[in-house]
């Protein structure tokens, strides 16, 4: 993201006060799961002296630790089919036997589960504390035709009035780079 009209390039990552900057596309290399943070902060500008090498904004985000009570959570996000409705631009499957629409076919396989815990306590009560924490990520996603349009044997040679072939107008008409 882009702030105070500087490159994306600009931002700092900082999680615990450590720069998480990957070193080729300066995105957050670390990223935390949304159950390990305990709070963060945007920062976009009369910084201290401290972010002074950043010109856009500086996102830091600080994580739960452990106490001398034990703490945690578990979570789930699921996803799937049975709670999606279809694309706009998918068509229901045909029986290949009578040709007949079958309904409820548009709609691909999808099941998605996002799950994960936290878990915090004491090692040493008032001395050493522990924080832990998971999160996995399962998903399975398929097409919801099955119908993949490809370029025809003609349109691969640059010709593009076989309508008859793919079933799309030919291609008209002047592009103009700029007037």
């Amino acid at each position: 993201f882009s702030v105070n009209g500087a490159q994306e390039t600009a931002d700092g990552f900082l999680v615990n006060g450590a720069d998480v900057e990957e070193s080729k596309n300066n995105g957050a290399a670390v990223i935390p799961t949304l159950d390990s943070i305990e709070e963060f902060r945007v920062i976009t500008n009369t910084f201290d002296a401290e972010y002074g090498r950043f010109a856009g904004a500086v996102v830091n985000v600080v994580t739960k630790s452990g106490t001398n009570g034990l703490h945690g959570s578990v979570y789930e996000f699921l996803r799937n089919n049975a709670l999606d409705s279809r694309n706009f631009f998918d068509h229901n499957k045909a029986n290949p036997e009578t040709g007949q629409e079958l309904p409820g076919t548009a709609i691909g396989a999808l099941k998605q589960n996002m799950f994960g815990f936290t878990l915090g306590g004491p090692i040493r009560r008032n001395r050493l504390f522990f924080f832990s924490d998971y999160q996995g990520t399962r998903a399975v996603t398929g097409v919801t035709t099955g119908i993949i349009n490809v370029p025809s044997a003609s349109e691969r040679i640059g010709n593009f009035s076989d309508i008859d072939a793919t079933g799309y107008a030919a291609l008209t008409g002047t592009v103009r780079g700029s007037d």
